[in-house]
């Protein structure tokens, strides 16, 4: 899967997490929700507005557009804001959590010395 996402340059999503993934490498994302009616039939907690990272297209006609669209600006991600979502943007993620280890480690061995 994530070798799919690194050859793509825009995903059509239906309601999967995979696209957070694909948003995190700066990549447009369309979400397609062809069966809405059924999938939220026990209601939804946010707007989708709120709950999806990216354009929604309500028929096929608007997929069709905003597909049009992400070719024309060569598939620059379309104006999402992240910085209030995603903290970390960055490569770093795997040194972070290390890091937190150890000072988590560290702050129970001076706790157990002393």
């Amino acid at each position: 899967m994530q070798q799919l996402l690194i050859d793509h340059a825009l995903l059509i999503m239906d309601f999967s997490s995979v696209s957070f993934d694909f948003t995190l490498m700066n990549k447009p994302v369309i979400y397609y929700h062809f069966d809405v009616n059924r999938f939220f039939k026990r209601g939804i907690l946010r707007p989708a507005e709120e709950t999806f990272l990216g354009k929604i297209a309500q028929n096929e006609a608007d997929l069709v557009d905003m597909i049009e669209e992400s070719i024309e600006i060569n598939f620059k991600n379309f104006d999402i804001e992240l910085d209030n979502i995603i903290k970390y943007q960055d490569r770093h993620n795997c040194r972070r959590i290390y890091q937190a280890v150890l000072s988590k480690l560290d702050k129970e061995n001076e706790k157990n010395e002393g």
